[in-house]
C-alpha cells in the first residue's frame, strides 16, 4: 500500500529589487511592462504624424512668408506710386491756378478792349448821326441866304423852320443812341415816301437851284408806305429822307447844264424808266 505523498510546499519567492528600493512590486510585474509597452504605442503615432506634418507646416508658413513679403513689397510700391501721383496732381493743380489767374487776366483786358471798342463806335455812331443834320443846316442856312437876297421873306421863314426842326432832331440823336446800346425788341414803323422825299427837295432844292436845275416833285395822291426799323432800334440805319437827300446831292453834278426840255429829264422820261425797273 502505497504511503500517501506530502505536497512540499513552494517557498516564497524573494523580493525584486524594486520592493528592495521601496517601490511597490506589481511595478515590475511582466504584466505591467507590456501595460507599458501598450500605452506607449498611441505616442508613437502621434510622434510620428508630427513628424510627417512638421515638414508641411513649415513649409506653409515658408510660402506664407514669402507671400506677406511681395505683398508688402507689393504695397511699398503702390504707396511710392501714390506719392508720386500725389505730387503730379497737386504741380497739374498749381499749373490751373496759374492757367485760370492768366486767363482771368486776358478776359479782363479783352473787356477793356472790348470798352474801348465800343466808345469808338459809339463816337463813329455819333459823328456820323451828327453830320447829316449839320450838314442839312449848312443848306438851310445857304438856302436861307438865297432867299434873303432875292427878298422871299416865306422861303426864309420855312427854312429857318426846317433849322429849329433839324435842332431837335439832334437832340433827339443821343436818346436813340442810347436806346440802340440797350437790347430790346424790334418795333416796325410805317413811313410816307411823300413827306421823305419833300423833306429832301427842301433840302437841296437851293443848291439844285444854283446850278440853273429846275427841281419839281410830282407826287401822287395815295400815301407811299415804307416800313422800316424804327429809329433807335437794330437795324433802324438812316432816315429815308437822308437817304435821298444824299442821293440828290450826288446827281446834282451830273444836272448841271441838263435842262427838262432835252429828252433826257423830266417826269415823262423818269415815269418811263420807272415803269421799266418796277
Amino acid at each position: 500500500m502505497a504511503m500517501p505523498t506530502r505536497r512540499r510546499s513552494r517557498s516564497p519567492e524573494p523580493l525584486s529589487s524594486g520592493a528592495a528600493q521601496g517601490r511597490p512590486a506589481g511595478l515590475d510585474h511582466p504584466l505591467f511592462h507590456a501595460a507599458r509597452r501598450d500605452r506607449g504605442g498611441p505616442g508613437i503615432v502621434w510622434a510620428g504624424a508630427l513628424t510627417l506634418v512638421l515638414p508641411y507646416v513649415v513649409a506653409m508658413l515658408v510660402v506664407r512668408g514669402r507671400r506677406l513679403g511681395r505683398l508688402t513689397a507689393g504695397l511699398k510700391r503702390d504707396a511710392a506710386g501714390l506719392r508720386d501721383l500725389n505730387s503730379r496732381l497737386v504741380e497739374e493743380i498749381d499749373e490751373r491756378r496759374r492757367v485760370e489767374t492768366e486767363l482771368r487776366e486776358a478776359q479782363a483786358g479783352l473787356a477793356r478792349a472790348s470798352r474801348l471798342a465800343a466808345v469808338g463806335e459809339m463816337s463813329a455812331a455819333v459823328a456820323h448821326e451828327l453830320n447829316q443834320p449839320l450838314a442839312a443846316l449848312g443848306m438851310f442856312v445857304s438856302g436861307a441866304r438865297l432867299y434873303q437876297a432875292r427878298g422871299e421873306a416865306e422861303a426864309v421863314s420855312e427854312n429857318l423852320d426846317e433849322i429849329d426842326a433839324l435842332r431837335l432832331r439832334m437832340a433827339s440823336l443821343t436818346q436813340e443812341l442810347k436806346r440802340l446800346a440797350r437790347p430790346g425788341e424790334s418795333r416796325i414803323e410805317t413811313v410816307d415816301m411823300r413827306e421823305c422825299l419833300k423833306t429832301s427837295a427842301k433840302l437841296v432844292r437851293p443848291r439844285i437851284e444854283e446850278t440853273g436845275v429846275a427841281l419839281r416833285l410830282h407826287l401822287p395822291e395815295q400815301a407811299l408806305r415804307l416800313y422800316r426799323a424804327a429809329p433807335g432800334r437794330a437795324g433802324a440805319g438812316q432816315p429815308p429822307a437822308q437817304r435821298h437827300r444824299r442821293l440828290s446831292c450826288h446827281a446834282r453834278p451830273a444836272c448841271r447844264g441838263a435842262g427838262l426840255g432835252d429828252g433826257r429829264h423830266g417826269p415823262d422820261r423818269d415815269r418811263r424808266q420807272w415803269r421799266r425797273y418796277s
